[in-house]
Order: structure tokens, then sequence, then C-alpha cells
């Protein structure tokens, strides 16, 4: 897995080499709501090509099956605070004309270094135990900030390490590496 990762890395920044290294597109900064779940965030340019970009709001947790063999079954969804951040760094960096009028701010292919803590679940869950958990994920997405101010951002991401917190019903402990898929629509002001 670390030799696919490795060349996986490798390529895309042979890919980014291939690039206009005049692009100045990003915005010195711009703040967001995104959606589905509602998250604050400003994302703030580094460089040319890199940006970082806090982020507070919610998560969420789900849970289905039995709670114990030939039991009842039960499906819970739970909502959870999170903070994070993302550190990214676009490999290609763009933006649209179309009938000479410009309809896209900038789009853009990246890779991000994206830490993260998630805390306790909000409300009394009965089968969804959620601890504490902080981790770092590594990320390669498709961000498309448009004329209109609407923003949209999906994402494919490994987790190198997440750790949860000990808690009264839940003990320390470290957990094995993912993959996950995630996105997001947000409107920019």
């Amino acid at each position: 897995m670390k030799y696919l990762l490795f060349v996986f890395l490798s390529s895309m920044i042979n890919l980014s080499y291939g690039q206009d290294s005049n692009i100045d597109f990003l915005p010195k900064k711009t703040n967001r709501l995104t959606f589905p779940l509602l998250r604050a965030s400003c994302e703030i340019k580094l460089g040319k090509r890199t940006s970082i970009t806090p982020q507070a709001g919610f998560g969420f947790s789900f849970l289905s099956g039995s709670s114990y063999v030939g039991g009842s079954r039960f499906t819970e969804f739970g909502l959870l605070p999170v903070i994070d951040t993302d550190l990214k760094y676009y490999l290609t960096l763009t933006n649209r004309k179309r009938n000479g009028k410009i309809n896209c701010l900038y789009k853009g292919l990246y890779t991000s270094f994206h830490p993260y803590l998630s805390f306790q679940l909000l409300g009394n869950y009965k089968y969804i135990y959620n601890s504490p958990e902080y981790g770092f994920q590594l990320n390669v997405g498709r961000v498309i900030q448009k004329q209109s101010n609407w923003y949209f951002n999906y994402y494919l991401g490994y987790s190198l390490f997440s750790r949860t917190i000990k808690t009264e019903k839940n003990i320390a402990e470290t957990l094995p590496n993912s993959l996950s898929i995630g996105g997001a629509i947000g409107y920019s002001f």
C-alpha cells in the first residue's frame, strides 16, 4: 500500500510541473458555509498553489444492525462536532471562459494534508458509542469555485493515523487505516 501511495504522489507531482507556473487564481481569503452538514470555513492563500482552510462544523456517525443475534434491527444517525483544517496544494489550477465571459473563478485538482479532531456525539444515542477522535488524512480532490459564489468540492481520502481518546465507555485505541470519499457544496462570501 505504501508503494502504491508513493507512485500516486510522484505521478501527481510530475503532472503539476507540466502546468503554467504563473497561475494566480486563488483569492487571498474566502469565507464559506458548506453543506450537507453545516460547516464554516475560511480558505487562506499561502502561495500561488497552496492554501490552508480551518473549519468547524458537524460530521455524522451511522450505525445499523441488531443488538444481539436474532434481536430487533436498528438504524441510528448521530451528529458529532468536528474541528479540522485542510492544507491544500493545487496540482492544476485554471479558470474557464465561455463566450468571452468567465463563469468559473477557478477549478483545480489538489492534494491535501488534513488533520482533524472530532468530539463526542450530540444527544443520547442508544447504540452508537462514539469516542472523541483525532487523526491525519491525505486527500486527493477537485474544487470548483464559480463566479456566482457557489463552491463544489469532492475528494478521495486515505487515513494515515486515527486514534480515539479514552472515555468512560470506550478505551483509547488506534484505528486501522481506511479509505474515504467525501464532498461538499458551499457558498462563498
